[in-house]
This record gives structure tokens, sequence and C-alpha cells, in this order.
């Protein structure tokens, strides 16, 4: 059975961001946002998982420059 009771106002949404760092045209964003409760953004850096593929130089920038862009958003 799914709740409809509102969770609390002070209690965060938390923004899970996988692939997409961006906050401009994020509709998950947004509706954290609206919500008018506190965002908490969660990323999960992971190298050591079975499926994950060692980032190269390239990929390894583009998180970071991504990441530091975040953070000032």
């Amino acid at each position: 059975m799914i709740s409809t009771v509102a969770p609390p106002a002070d209690q965060p949404s938390i923004l899970l961001f996988r692939n997409d760092l961006r906050l401009r045209d994020n509709k998950a964003f947004a509706a954290a946002v609206a919500s008018g409760r506190p965002v908490l953004p969660l990323l999960v850096f992971d190298e050591v998982s079975e499926r994950v593929r060692p980032r190269g130089a390239a990929s390894s920038w583009w998180l970071h420059k991504s990441i530091v862009s975040l953070k000032g958003s």
C-alpha cells in the first residue's frame, strides 16, 4: 500500500544524481525544490563494482568540473 501522508516539512527530499549533474531542465530537481522541503543532493561515486569501467582522464576531468559547477549552484 502506498502512503498518501506527506512527510514532515523539515524532512529533506533526497535527490540522487546518476549521470546527469545538471540542475537546469532537471525534472527531479524541480520537483524536489517545489516540495518546499530541504534538498539533499546525493552522488554515489563507485569505482569498484564489477560492472563499472575505469574512468579515463577526460571523463574524470568532466566529472570533477561538473561536481564543482554543481557545488557552486
